[in-house]
């Protein structure tokens, strides 16, 4: 079985990280976790991130960022930061108001792709991250079918539009790096916990198809905004669990 690593989405346990950046990587690698992800927001210089990674034997596994900052003019400036910390790899999203027409759809994708080439040329795989409504109006497949742009499938977004990401997976071979490991309850909604009695996500099939596909990198994540550091604990645990780790 590939050597999977187990992250976390900054983004889950943000009011904790922003307060206390040390603090909370220190936690983070105490529970078990061995990387991080990124989100928008730059904290602090790449020197004294990179020193805190480092202090707690973490290592970056992406980054979510916006198009503004891989624009021609920006874009080598954000891959010097990145390149400071280690991270090779960086993610994009898109709010339903950016997927709600053909024209739109084509503009994103033709954006991505023109970002993702240039980043290629330098080392970096630009990844694009779903949520639920571009799954479920059908966008996503506009969007990332017949290209070269990898996906950084969540799995719970997914769920919530209909789809289990595991039948998913083989149509994008060979264009996935890292995956979200997200859980969502068919009854419950995002109200549930990696492997737990409501926890509807097909976590078996996804690990034997991330593990066919070589994934690597497995990013925790979740959507709720208080106990954010408990959550953390007890969704490492979860997900220890189905790899037979615990």
């Amino acid at each position: 079985m590939t050597d999977f690593k187990i992250g976390i989405q900054l983004y889950a346990v943000r009011d904790h990280f922003l307060a206390d950046m040390p603090g909370t990587l220190k936690s983070l690698s105490e529970m078990g976790y061995q990387e991080v992800e990124g989100f928008w927001v730059y904290p602090c210089r790449a020197a004294e991130l990179d020193k805190m990674l480092k202090d707690n034997g973490l290592s970056m596994c992406g980054w979510h960022v916006g198009l503004d900052h891989l624009t021609v003019d920006k874009y080598m400036a954000t891959l010097e930061y990145h390149d400071r910390i280690g991270n090779r790899i960086l993610g994009l999203n898109a709010g339903p108001e950016m997927l709600d027409n053909p024209d739109k759809i084509k503009s994103l994708r033709d954006q991505m792709l023109e970002a993702s080439d240039r980043l290629a040329a330098q080392g970096f795989i630009l990844e694009y991250h779903n949520h639920w409504w571009e799954l479920e109006s059908g966008a996503y497949y506009e969007l990332m079918d017949d290209c070269s742009l990898h996906a950084q499938f969540d799995m719970g977004n997914a769920l919530k539009g209909g789809v289990h990401v595991a039948d998913l997976l083989g149509k994008y071979s060979g264009r996935l790096a890292a995956a979200h490991m997200k859980p969502y309850s068919l009854e419950k909604g995002f109200e549930c916990v990696i492997g737990d009695q409501n926890d509807s996500v097909r976590w078996q099939d996804i690990i034997s198809a991330l593990d066919k596909e070589g994934v690597e990198h497995l990013t925790i994540e979740y959507e709720s905004v208080t106990d954010q550091m408990e959550l953390a604990q007890k969704n490492i645990q979860g997900l220890k669990k189905i790899l037979g780790r615990s």
